[in-house]
Order: C-alpha cells, then structure tokens, then sequence
C-alpha cells in the first residue's frame, strides 16, 4: 500500500510503533507530532478567512437574478437570498428555519415539497418546474430548478432552489389559448415564433419571427418539414410525439433546432391540436426561443460549482485554446498573481511538466482528458514569481452555452503533505508500499511485523498479530502433510510457493497465493521468515463458477441442437406442405392448357375454383409461415395496451361471418361488456381469427361456436368452444409441437395451413399467458387461453 493512501493519524501510529523498536526515533516522531499540531492552528486560523468568504458569497447570491434558496428535508427554508425575502415581504433572518407550510396553502405547501423528495430521493435534478404562486402582491407564475444539495460526506441533506418569474409568459401563453381569432391577428407581428403543420410536419403558416429565427424565408419555410430542423434523435421521436398529441390535445416541452446557417438553438414550445373547422387536423404551435436563458442558467451553475469550491483555487479555460477566461480569488491568491491578471494566458504556464520526479507530461494529461473528460492527480506547478509548489489537480470538461468545450480545474496545495510524506516514505516504503500481505516472523515464528493489508484481510490489528503464531490463520482445512512440507522447505532454506486455506478472525475462509522465503544475514544464517500473501478468494470463486457455467453452456449447446433438429423437421413438414398444392395447381393448369378446346364452361369453371382454392390455401400457408417466420426472429413489434374485448371478439366474429353463415353455424359472443385486457391489438386479433375460424372449419353445418370467459379458482380465462368433430388423443398429443405435422381438412374440406396454431401459441406466450386444448371426437373442442387483465 502506498504511503500516501493512509491518513497521517495510520502514520503518527506507525511512528509510535516504531519508536516502541528503536528508541532513537523518539525525537524524529515528536517533529512530526510537533508538525500536526502547528497544521491544526493553521486550521482555526483559516477559520476566519471563511467567515469572510461566507460573507462574500451571501452578497452573490442577493445579486442573483432569481429567487435562490435551501431547504432541508422537513421543507424548511435553512438560507434564502433577497429576493425570496422581497417576495415574501419578510427579512431573511425571518424565513430561516421557517416551514414552507406557514408560508402557504397545504396544497401549494405539499406540492413544493414532492418536487423536494423527488430531488432528495433520487438525487437527479429537476429543472424547470412551472408553477403557480400565491403572493402578496397577487398570483405569479415562477419556474423553478431543484438540485441536491450534498454535503461533505456525501449525503443529501437539501435541495438548492432557483426560481424565475415567468409570469408574463404564462399570462401570455393563456391569453393566447383562450382567444383563437386574436391569434390569427396577433400572428404575423408576435415576437414569439409561431407555426401551423399538418400531422406529417408538412408547415402550413409561420409567421415572421420563426424565419427570423430559423434563417429561412417563409417562401422557403412553406416547403419544409418540421422534422427537417430536428437533430436526427428528435426526428425519430415526432411521429410517437404526434400520437400523444392526437391522444392529449396539447404537449409542451423543449427541443433543439438547427437553423439555416447550422446553429443549434433551444425552444419552448406550446402545442395544441386542432380538428373543428378544418378540412384535416393541424398543430398550432407557439415557440419561445430560450438559447440565452438556457445559458443563464449554465452560469448559475456554475457560480454553483464556485461556491462549492470557493476554499480550493478554480479556474476555467478553453478546451482548444487553453487560454484562462476565469479565476477565483482563492486561485490568485495560490498563485501569487493579482485579481484578474491571468485571464488571456495560457493555463500551461503554470505547470511545472518538466519536474524531475514528475511521471506526468502535458501530451499524457491532455490525451486523458480527451479520452475520459476528466484527470485528476498530483503536479508540480510554478507561482508567478518562479517558485514551485505541489498541488492535487481535479480537471474535468464540459460543454459551456457561451465558451464551448471548457475545461474546470480545482486546485488544492499540498505542499506541506508532500514534504511530510517524503520524509515518512523514507521509513515506510520498504514494506507499506507491497499490495500484498506482509508478514515477517522470527527464527520461531513468532510475528514480529505485519503491514495494513495483512490487517485489512484477516481483520486482525497490529497489536493483535505481534508475537502470534500464523498458525492463529489455520483454517483446518489443508492436511498435516501440507504442512509438514511447508516446513520442510523454508527450513532447508528455500523459497514455498503454494496456496491455501486460511481464517479470518472473524471465522470468515479466504484463498492465498503466499511465498514464504527465508530471510538470511550477512553471515547466511536465517533470522527471519518472510511471507508474501495474495487473497485470490475471487478467483477461486470465478473458478468454481467457470466450472459451473461450463456445463450449463453444455446443457445449453443441448439444448440448442434439439432445437434446430425440431426446426429442420418443421420445415420438411412444411416443404412437403408446400409442395402438394403447387403439384395440384400445375396438374390443373395444365388439363386446362391441354385439354381447353375439350372443355365445357361448367369444367373450365371447377377448374378455375379448385385452382383458386389451391392458390388461396398456398398463400395463407406462406403468409402464416412467413408471419410465424417474424415472429421467431423477433421483428414484430409488441406494444400491448387497455382495450375493451367484447368489442375486440364482435369485430373479428364480423370478419368471419360469412364463412360462418355460409355453414349455418352460429357464432356467440358471451364476453362481458366492459372487460377489458391488456393485449398487442395486431397479435391478438390474429389468435381470435385462428380460432374462430378452426372452430368454423372443424364444425359441421347448424352447429354452434361459442366466445366467453371462464373463471378457474382465481383465475380468468378466455376460451372459444365448438360443437364439431373434436380431436383424438392422437392429434392432441402433437398440437403446438413444431416438428409435428396436425394438419387436416375441415368437415367441407376446407385446408389448413397447419401453421395456424404455432402463430397462436407464439402469441398467447409473448403476452405472457399460456393455451391449452380440451377435446373429445364427435363431441367438439374447447381451446382456452389467459391473457392478462387491466
């Protein structure tokens, strides 16, 4: 473990350790005790520097032009700027720690804090939430951003608010909602962006400002397509916007626009649909641009990120440049430079690349951030007056709305820590710096030095393991031989190189990869045992489970085989299927091409009909395998909804009805009205046409077809029963088995594809349910299926 991962009170620790062996060191570990204690007054005295900069930062935030406050997790105001106070009519020191609830309505109260919990919850910002206010000075309209607020041990104690007033736009947004002819006046001199489009995006009317802001005439605008100004993720999204706007009437939101010249900007947009008075539905749409207010707010986040860091020396400059456009006080002061004084140079001139101990150089940072948007580690920087100091360097990038791609650096001194630490390394690194187990024992065994890892894995401290045994780590798990061998080995002077088992103090087994060698003196007698241990706990595990995972994938190749056997079975089912009726409509055509001028009409028309039936029976054949075919490789979409299946079973008995007629059976629909299921509409009336009409081929003439619902202990299931000729025992053995050929003709003769069943079957399961058959011959057949209920 390198010496700097450890805190200086491991290392105040360690020194007294060392002073218990070497009582010379007893004067080197009170300098460094002497050391702390000067960095713990340096620490009050900058106590008061903060006073100040709290100060400072107090006035920032009255000078923001918004309402800014925090709140904690009770909806309590624990600090609010001026203009929260102005707004409520109160001194500041009035509203801290003021619940929200003394200030409002419950309701108004209550809705605030959701947004509140939501942020504190989950972490994420909501930005942007529009809202009505009740003040003093009458109703307003403010949106507002919610941050969390996280404090030094990464907890989320708050949320930080902005708000805006926005009152004039919501006024003017409802103003122009309520009066459709002032619109048409208004539109061809409103400073907000105005458009008409059809549901395609075709544009229909726009007024001045929207080609002001796009760079197109409005010549050029009626020729163009909404999507056409779309970044290309966007533009996927308009047909799905579209349907919710059919569905709802209106949509707000934001969206980014590329105009004529390829700049992107930002607008808000107020959609409504209109269908009454028009010959086709259009979309009245009204824009606000919000490319600078969007940017405002950027820098209020970042004045943000200041505050958060303003006891660490900050600045931003560009990313291709790297000339400074920004410092804060803290960073002037580090670098002994005046206020101000290093914005236009460049960022490099303050670090020291070419530091002798450095393994860093400007081309390997530079690439880091390029790769990652971020690096963080120590440098070596130079002051303005020439001299060096170290600093820990936290540089990440971002995209800012005014300066492009910038670069934020945080810089921290650690000047005096660099020094102390080298000074420490001098008597550490020999052994701290090892990422493996340490243990050094004497001539007996006795434990005379173990390093932190050895404490971090078997959870024993220093204290505990000096003067033990290693036997206190036996796991008894390896035998006496394993030992003994041990043994054998390191006291014959050579190095052993194995694993095993051992404890943990708290009874826990772990795995080690260890060498122990012999430690020797200059004379080659051995003193000491030295032990090197790795926990490969891990990858003893990952071994096991690579064992395992082989014969699953074993299994699975098993598996996989049967399927693909199934499936070649299928298709020569199918191939054999498909082959009859082509011979049969080639046998036809041919009679006819050979024996026309032999042929009565009445021949000429059976032929034509058995022809047609042997067409018709081919093409439901490839459209079931080809829809069967989809199906497998997952291409159909699924996209379930709430419908209402009384009126889904009526439309598709309708469809069949004249099949149905034609044999004089009798279709009944005995869904309730009212139920409704949760189902693809596509997939679903595919598996009501199947069945009704299997039941209709597979039912004699003056029969009767029956469609309801059945309730079975605590569930819920749909079933289409028939009074035909039911199945054996036989056919319903092979039923939705894809290398079963099931086919057969109806009580007409009317064909089957075969392939009707598996498509049903694929369906009921994609939905989540399952099917299943009861029949008897000569006395009908029930197919029942579940699918689920809203």
């Amino acid at each position: 473990m390198n010496s700097k991962d450890k805190s200086n009170e491991e290392l105040i620790i360690e020194l007294h350790q060392q002073k218990q062996k070497n009582d010379d060191l007893a004067l080197y570990c009170q300098k460094i005790s002497d050391d702390f204690k000067y960095i713990e007054n340096s620490l009050r005295d900058s106590e008061s520097k903060y006073k100040h900069l709290s100060d400072t930062l107090e006035a920032i935030l009255d000078h923001i032009p918004g309402l800014v406050f925090y709140k904690d997790k009770l909806n309590n105001f624990i600090k609010v700027n001026k203009f929260v106070a102005n707004a409520y009519q109160k001194a500041k020191q009035e509203l801290e720690n003021v619940n929200l609830a003394n200030l409002h309505s419950k309701e108004e109260a209550e809705s605030y804090f959701k947004d509140d919990l939501e942020v504190i919850e989950s972490g994420i910002p909501k930005l942007n939430i529009v809202e009505k206010w009740d003040t003093p000075e009458g109703e307003k309209w403010i949106s507002t951003s919610k941050i969390p607020f996280v404090d030094p041990d990464g907890n989320i104690d708050g949320i930080i608010g902005i708000s805006l007033d926005i009152t004039e736009n919501e006024i003017s947004e409802q103003a122009l909602a309520r009066s459709e002819d002032l619109y048409r006046d208004l539109i061809e001199n409103s400073s907000d962006l105005i458009c008409i489009h059809d549901l395609d995006g075709h544009i229909l009317n726009v007024n001045r400002a929207a080609a002001i802001a796009t760079g197109y005439s409005i010549d050029e605008l009626l020729t163009m397509k909404i999507q056409d100004f779309l970044l290309p993720k966007l533009k996927k999204l308009f047909n799905g916007y579209i349907e919710k706007l059919i569905v709802n009437g209106t949509a707000k939101g934001i969206f980014t626009i590329i105009t004529k010249s390829g700049e992107r900007r930002l607008w808000e947009f107020n959609d409504s649909l209109r269908t009454e008075g028009v010959a086709k539905p259009i979309v009245r749409g009204m824009s606000i641009d919000i490319t600078e207010r969007k940017r405002d707010e950027a820098i209020l986040r970042l004045y943000g990120e200041m505050i958060k860091n303003m006891s660490e020396g900050v600045q931003f400059s560009g990313f291709g440049d790297g000339l400074v456009y920004f410092t804060n006080p803290k960073f002037d002061q580090m670098f002994g430079y005046g206020s101000g004084e290093m914005i236009g140079r460049n960022i490099s001139t303050i670090y020291n690349f070419d530091y002798e101990s450095s393994s860093l150089n400007r081309s390997l940072i530079m690439k880091s951030i390029k790769d990652t948007g971020e690096w963080h580690g120590e440098i070596s920087n130079v002051k303005k007056d020439g001299s060096s100091f170290w600093c820990f360097v936290n540089v990440s990038v971002f995209n800012h709305p005014s300066h492009g791609k910038v670069m934020m650096s945080i810089h921290q001194d650690i000047s005096e820590r660099k020094q102390k630490e080298e000074q420490i390394s001098i008597l550490t690194k020999a052994v701290e710096q090892s990422p493996a187990s340490v243990v050094i024992t004497n001539i007996n065994g006795d434990i005379e030095y173990v390093n932190q890892k050895f404490c971090n894995l078997t959870g024993f401290t220093k204290d505990e393991a000096l003067g033990l045994n290693p036997r206190i780590l036996k796991s008894g798990k390896m035998n006496k031989e394993f030992y003994t061998e041990l043994w054998k080995t390191i006291l014959a002077g050579n190095e052993w190189h194995g694993e095993l088992i051992n404890k943990k103090k708290s009874g826990d087994l772990y795995w080690e990869e260890a060498l122990i060698a012999p430690l020797k003196n200059i004379k080659g007698e051995t003193t000491h045992y030295l032990g090197l241990k790795e926990d490969i706990t891990k990858r003893k595990i990952a071994e096991e489970k690579l064992i395992v995972l082989v014969d699953e994938l074993t299994q699975t190749k098993d598996t996989l085989e049967k399927i693909n056997y199934e499936k070649d079975k299928f298709f020569s089912i199918i191939a054999h299927d498909l082959k009859g009726p082509f011979t049969g409509f080639l046998g036809l055509s041919r009679i006819i091409i050979e024996d026309f001028m032999d042929l009565s009409m009445k021949d000429v028309t059976e032929l034509g009909k058995s022809m047609y039936d042997s067409a018709d029976n081919l093409y439901r054949l490839l459209e079931n395998l080809l829809e069967w075919s989809r199906m497998q490789r997952g291409v159909i979409d699924f996209s379930p909804d709430n419908y209402e299946l009384y009126s889904i079973v009526k439309q598709n008995i309708e469809i069949v009805h004249e099949f149905a007629k034609q044999k004089q059976i009798e279709l009944i629909n005995n869904i309730p009205e009212g139920y409704r299921i949760y189902a693809d509409i596509p997939m679903i009336n595919t598996v009501f046409r199947n069945l009704i009409s299997n039941a209709i081929k597979f039912t004699p003439r003056a029969g009767n077809i029956e469609i309801g619902i059945t309730k079975k202990a605590s569930d819920e299931t749909i079933y289409i029963k028939d009074s035909g000729i039911g199945m054996s025992e036989d056919i319903l053995s092979k039923l939705f088995q894809i290398d079963q050929k099931v086919s057969r003709p109806g009580t007409e003769n009317e064909p089957s594809t075969g392939l009707g069943l598996l498509l049903v079957k694929e369906y009921v399961e994609k939905h989540g349910g399952k099917i299943w058959v009861e029949s008897q011959e000569g006395k009908g057949t029930t197919f029942f299926f579940s699918i689920p209920e809203c």
